[in-house]
């Protein structure tokens, strides 16, 4: 590197000498140039001042250069030192480095591999040591084992070799058997010849000329003997499979027909000189009777024939290719009418046209126009639904706000209420509206998303803003006087209802596909399967549209508020369908909100969900004056134990109910805060089949009847059942203290064979979701050696509880008839509480076992310690919720309530 900065030096100042000659000889030229140019003034000034400039370049020149060979200068030296640093320092302290380090790992390596083999060596005279010490014993085991196992080596090679032959044997029977069928030939000619015994051509054709034969019978004209004979002579020709043009003989035997049919009824003519013969008149008469009975019929064909549009005018006259389209198969068809509306303002109509609808007024979203039996009004204000309504004829109306508030009349009442023709009900995600004319709304309970679904009787009879339900999109914009408007805001500002301000209509944008919508709606999404049942695109455009218009941090928001409501279309159909995951999210703090997430959480806390399942056919007083109050008295009872959070939900039903019933207070939320005892159950009932049948008079039919009705409902799942099932349901949050309470009326006996498997496929999901299971009800035999009966208020599988407090040593001597629900309860660490004494009881002594029950409920949720694993987890397809495992459970009997 030295030498070859020297060279460059010695270069440059070798060629700054050349440098200085060419600068003299540009000099003396310009020189001359100059004194040629001396007498001409102007080139004389320009001489003058291009002499200036050069000088000032010369000077700039100089000065340049000399730069350049000091800068070098300084170079040339500044690498010199370095070099001799950099040579220095390798020479005095890496090497020497260097070389200890070689010297130190070789004589470590050499160590490591000396102590390697020392403690091999050691191994193997150690192993070798052991060997002949128990050498003789290993042989000797080995022996042993070796006859031990020969007799099963025997056997096992006995049974492969048998196995082996029975195979070989089975393959060969096989073989034999498949060479001894008959091939497709013989088969072929067997058939044949069972063909030719029968005759059938033969047969066929001799029965075809006899027919025919007949037919001359009849008083025939020249025109229908000429049809009759081509006609036969085309029937032989298919029968004996003689090559025909079908296409034109079948030309000419319609030709001849008509002529045949023109030349029998002129010969029929009344006012012919020729008089028909008395054949003629008959047959006459009875086609004329024929025709005249059939109009009425033949003017209901169309009704018959046209579910939504005319099926035999659609396959006569359009493209048969679109009657194999899937998603128009007849039998697949919902003949209902399904409109939406999303957010306040996103408007899907009954025939799958959609347009957006900001306003702020009462507005008709389906109305019958025929009869006037419904009308379904939406209240919106700022784009947003604040309340939907539903009236019927009588002018009852029932509506519901997105507050969850429910209103009979106007007056505010509570879920669930059926009234004359109309009813309301509420589930944990969703509420609905129903009435009898033919109408059913359900919505979120934000109102966020509504469907309104109409009776199929109702097509095209129907005006508002969700169209007219005729199949026909083009004609959606209907206004109330029959004319359709260009334009959906001049369309739904005539729906309104008072003085509303005309909504304005906005300019047409292109609107782009967003990247949100095409993976909620893509080929990928989840909802796919439902594209061929129901059409996507309306729910894709107004997708992209609502993510267009949102703000960048509400857009995956508003695109997952379509899906959801194209899923609920789906659900609303009976279409089993499942969100995208980035649109299911579960309730709690980040870590637990993702679909999917697992975690886990260690209760009890400060919260507590608890859910009674009520069977409202107990006695009034058991009503009144136990159930109603343990269930106000829970929530303080917690509290005293540290549950500051308590949430309970109540769920009533009785025998005569086809449906459960989710009870709400305090403006429709389920966290129940109401007296049960003031309960009223009024909903559908259960069919009673042996009610039909008891006008009959012969009481054997009743009773098969009543047997019938006895097999049905063990067969299908009953009203306790589907409340149980409905508590099952119930959005337990993940990190509070769980507990389902049943109450009965009745004991669920072991001969019910249905409901038993039932109950143990309950008891699966019941473990999986970690909730405690309490019951109270009638317990049979029930009795405690040294108790009296009036006393015995409960057990679980340790303890027994008495008026006068609990008793772990009598449990032993406790006896009662086992049943369904006891022994799931006790299976699962739960409390069985009897109701059998509980009338006979003085109002004290009520107290006192009301107050028992609400301390032992409470006080299992407070000293019973769970570790649980929990995940979030799809509900019904469209929800997230958490559902937990419970890993483990200790019960603290000396835990200890906090004072303050």
């Amino acid at each position: 590197m030295r030498e070859t900065i020297d060279r460059q030096a010695k270069f440059f100042e070798a060629s700054t000498p050349d440098l200085a000659k060419l600068k003299s000889n540009y000099e003396e030229n310009v020189n001359d140039i100059v004194r040629a140019l001396e007498n001409d003034p102007i080139l004389k000034q320009i001489s003058e001042n291009y002499q200036i400039i050069y000088t000032k370049l010369v000077q700039v020149s100089g000065d340049i250069s000399k730069i350049v060979a000091e800068y070098y200068g300084s170079l040339n030296k500044s690498i010199a030192e370095f070099y001799k640093k950099l040579e220095t320092s390798l020479r005095e302290n890496v090497l020497p480095a260097w070389e200890d380090l070689l010297v130190t790992a070789s004589k470590m390596l050499g160590d490591l591999r000396v102590q390697i083999v020392n403690v091999v060596t050691e191994l193997i005279q150690q192993i070798w040591e052991s060997l002949k010490q128990y050498g003789p014993a290993l042989e000797n085991y080995t022996k042993t084992i070796k006859e031990l196992s020969r007799p099963l080596n025997e056997a096992v090679q006995e049974l492969v070799k048998a196995t082996t032959e029975t195979i070989e044997n089975l393959i060969e029977e096989f073989r034999e058997y498949i060479t001894k069928l008959p091939t497709i030939d013989e088969l072929q000619n067997q058939f044949n010849e069972k063909l030719e015994k029968l005759q059938l051509l033969e047969n066929t054709l001799n029965f075809i000329n006899n027919l025919f034969d007949q037919l001359h019978i009849l008083p025939l004209t020249p025109e229908s003997l000429e049809f009759i004979e081509k006609l036969r002579e085309y029937s032989e020709a298919k029968i004996t499979n003689k090559h025909i043009h079908d296409e034109q003989l079948l030309k000419e035997l319609t030709k001849l027909l008509v002529r045949a049919l023109r030349s029998i009824w002129s010969n029929l003519d009344i006012s012919s000189s020729l008089a028909p013969t008395d054949i003629a008149k008959n047959m006459l008469s009875a086609i004329l009777d024929l025709t005249s009975e059939s109009l009425d019929l033949l003017g209901k064909m169309p009704m018959v024939l046209s579910f939504r549009f005319s099926v035999l005018n659609f396959i006569l006259n359009e493209n048969l290719e679109y009657i194999f389209s899937i998603r128009n198969w007849i039998f697949l068809q919902d003949f209902n009418l399904h409109g939406h509306i999303v957010d306040g303002h996103n408007i899907f109509t009954f025939d799958g046209q959609h347009y957006s609808f900001p306003s702020s007024c009462k507005y008709i979203l389906a109305q019958d126009t025929v009869d006037n039996n419904f009308t379904v009004v939406a209240q919106v204000n700022n784009g947003k639904l604040k309340t939907i309504i539903l009236t019927d004829r009588e002018n009852k109306f029932v509506e519901i706000s997105d507050s969850g508030t429910l209103k009979i009349n106007g007056k505010e009442a509570e879920y669930p209420q059926h009234l004359n023709g109309i009813h309301s009900w509420r589930l944990y995600y969703t509420v609905w509206l129903q009435s009898e004319y033919g109408v059913e709304i359900m919505c979120t309970q934000d109102l966020k998303i509504c469907n309104v679904k109409v009776n199929g009787f109702y097509t095209g009879k129907i005006r508002g803003l969700l169209g007219n339900g005729n199949a026909e999109p083009y004609d959606d914009f209907i206004q109330i006087d029959g004319t359709i408007t260009p334009d959906y805001v001049t369309f739904g500002n005539g729906y309104g209802i008072g003085k509303c301000a005309p909504v304005a209509a906005r300019p047409v944008e292109l609107v782009s596909h967003s990247d949100i919508c095409s993976d909620l709606f893509g080929l990928q999404s989840p909802l796919m399967p439902g594209y061929i049942l129901e059409n996507p695109s309306p729910y894709r455009s107004r997708c992209d549209a609502v993510v267009h218009d949102a703000a960048e941090k509400e857009k995956e928001a508003a695109a997952c508020l379509i899906a959801a409501a194209y899923g609920s279309a789906l659900k609303m159909k009976g279409i089993p369908i499942t969100l995208p995951s980035r649109c299911l999210k579960c309730a709690g703090p980040n870590g637990q909100r993702e679909l999917g997430q697992e975690f886990t959480v260690k209760i009890p806390n400060n919260k507590a969900d608890i859910v009674f399942v009520v069977d409202m056919d107990v006695s009034h007083a058991l009503l009144s004056n136990l159930i109603a109050p343990a269930i106000l008295e829970m929530r303080d009872s917690l509290k005293i134990r540290g549950f500051t959070d308590v949430q309970i939900g109540a769920i009533a039903y009785n025998n005569s109910q086809l449906y459960p019933a989710l009870l709400t207070s305090n403006g429709g939320k389920i966290n129940y805060q109401d007296n049960l005892a003031y309960v009223k159950l009024n909903g559908s009932k259960n069919i009673c089949v042996h009610c039909i049948s008891q006008e009959l008079p012969d009481t054997k039919v009743v009773e098969i009847f009543k047997v019938i009705e006895i097999i049905l409902r063990n067969i299908v799942p009953q009203s306790d059942e589907k409340a149980f099932k409905l508590a099952l349901d119930y959005p337990f949050r993940a990190g509070a203290a769980k507990s389902i309470v049943g109450v009965r009326s009745n004991n669920l006996e072991f001969d019910n064979l249905f409901k038993l498997v039932r109950a143990h496929l309950t008891d699966v999901e019941t473990k999986f979701n970690g909730a405690q299971l309490h019951l109270i009800g009638p317990v049979k035999e029930l009795s405690a050696e040294g108790i009296p009966k009036e006393k015995l208020i409960g057990f679980n599988s340790r303890l027994i509880a008495t008026l006068d407090g609990k008793d772990i040593k009598k449990r032993q001597k406790l006896q009662f008839e086992n049943d369904i629900s006891i022994d799931f309860v006790l299976k699962n660490g739960g409390w069985v509480f009897a109701t059998n004494n509980f009338d006979q009881m003085k109002p004290n002594e009520q107290k006192k076992n009301v107050n028992q029950i609400v301390n032992t409920l409470a006080d299992t949720l407070f000293r019973t310690e769970i570790v649980s694993e929990c995940e979030c987890e799809v509900v019904h397809g469209l929800h997230a919720q958490h559902r937990c495992t419970i890993k483990s459970s200790n019960f603290l009997i000396n835990k200890k309530v906090k004072t303050k």
